[in-house]
């Protein structure tokens, strides 16, 4: 291998029945981000049966699927960083869950340093 992983590759492990789904929806990742559907404070414990442990995580609905990226928080640097990535049909993960609305996000390009307003509802129209 020449430190490329490619989709061919990951067909071929035993495992990829498993990880399939999270693999074609990870393209989406981006619009996940840079949507302002719903970012929720996620809680330990509310959901039964997993061990996921995140700060929050940012929800969006892509067809009947409901993606859901957990993101949590560097305790070091205070840094956030993707935990978890995966969709589901159901709403397990969010019922029960503190949501927030979007008031400013903002993109920013590392390579190019150019920054881009995605939301901002703290601007008052005059």
């Amino acid at each position: 291998m020449n430190n490329e992983l490619t989709y061919d590759y990951l067909q071929k492990s035993e495992f990829f029945p498993e990880i399939k789904e999270r693999i074609e929806f990870f393209p989406l990742l981006e619009k996940v981000l840079d949507s302002n559907e719903l970012m929720i404070k996620y809680k330990k414990g509310f959901t039964k049966g997993t061990l996921i442990t995140a700060t929050y995580i940012i929800v969006y609905e892509h067809e009947d699927v409901i993606l859901h990226y957990f993101v949590d928080e560097e305790t070091d640097t205070g840094r956030y960083y993707g935990k978890s990535f995966f969709g589901r049909a159901d709403n397990k993960f969010i019922k029960n869950q503190q949501t927030f609305k979007v008031l400013k996000k903002r993109k920013d390009n590392n390579e190019t340093g150019v920054s881009q307003i995605l939301c901002d509802k703290m601007i008052k129209e005059r």
